[in-house]
């Protein structure tokens, strides 16, 4: 082998220990892959505890501000609904994580039940969000309501509605992120 061949081996050899060491130092050894699999689950646990309780946080706090009735007149339910789903989302991801923490089998599965069932009322709010939103999306307006112009009354408060519409898509973003560190996790093994 010619010096320069030894020499880029060499390197290589040197940027695998320097990996490996860093790894170590995270704590990811012994299997490489399986390292990478587990860095890869915890970053994504990591994610959507941020973005569930980020979310919910904000559509509680939005849902409040915008409570008047004034300021969807087309839905007025959209408040309700965004702050409805974040205390949902906020007390199931809270229930789910006392689960594991709970002492014996029958609290497990009490708390199992409790979380799975607000998680499914929480979907069903989410698809009901969608189908308003998104019914009422080509129509909105953002300008008050005149009924001297005896049209549809399709106002709602841009904050509102914009931050519902972004919620949803950011929704949908993290269920495919998701989706996809599973899959790639899944894949890992």
């Amino acid at each position: 082998m010619d010096p320069e061949g030894q020499n880029e081996v060499q390197g290589k050899q040197k940027i695998r220990i320097v990996v490996r060491q860093f790894l170590a130092t995270l704590g990811v050894m012994p299997g490489i892959v399986t390292g990478i699999r587990c860095s890869l689950i915890f970053i994504c646990i990591l994610v959507t505890l941020a973005s569930v309780f980020g979310l919910s946080v904000a559509s509680i706090v939005i849902g409040v501000t915008h409570l008047e009735k004034d300021n969807c007149p087309s839905e007025e339910n959209m408040a309700i609904i965004l702050i409805t789903t974040g205390v949902l989302g906020i007390v199931a991801t809270l229930a789910s994580g006392c689960r594991h923490m709970a002492p014996s089998d029958g609290d497990k599965a009490f708390l199992a039940v409790i979380s799975g069932s607000l998680y499914l009322v929480k979907f069903c709010l989410f698809i009901y969000l969608c189908v308003m939103v998104f019914t009422l999306r080509p129509h909105v307006k953002y300008t008050p309501y005149r009924p001297d112009l005896n049209m549809p009354n399709y106002y709602c408060h841009p904050t509102l509605f914009q931050f519902t519409f972004v919620i949803i898509i950011i929704k949908f973003v993290v269920f495919g992120c998701l989706f996809l560190c599973c899959l790639c996790a899944s894949c890992a093994e």
